[in-house]
């Protein structure tokens, strides 16, 4: 530092050995997180209790191969809504 122009007045403050000490202490720190809670999270909201509902009775309904058919039945009518009257003309479903 000394060598560059002006360079003496800064060296002795960026040298170790001007007399100083710096005794500032590092402190381990430790630092957590968690997710926010929000209110929804913890109780569901009607609908969704409703819904639970629904797909608990269906369940007591099927075997677990039936319900797994169901729901793929389910999943092909959401995929193409042009088949639910398809559906309903071949399985003769009177609609009210």
């Amino acid at each position: 530092m000394a060598a560059f122009p002006g360079g003496e007045a800064l060296a002795g403050l960026l040298q170790p050995g001007n007399g100083e000490t710096v005794d500032d202490p590092i402190l381990d720190s430790e630092v957590s997180f968690k997710p926010k809670a929000s209110s929804s999270a913890h109780s569901p909201s009607e609908d969704d209790q409703a819904a639970i509902q629904f797909v608990n009775q269906l369940k007591s309904q099927f075997s677990k191969e039936e319900f797994e058919r169901v729901l793929h039945i389910l999943q092909t009518l959401a995929d193409d809504k042009s088949k639910i009257d398809l559906l309903i003309n071949h399985l003769n479903i009177k609609q009210s």
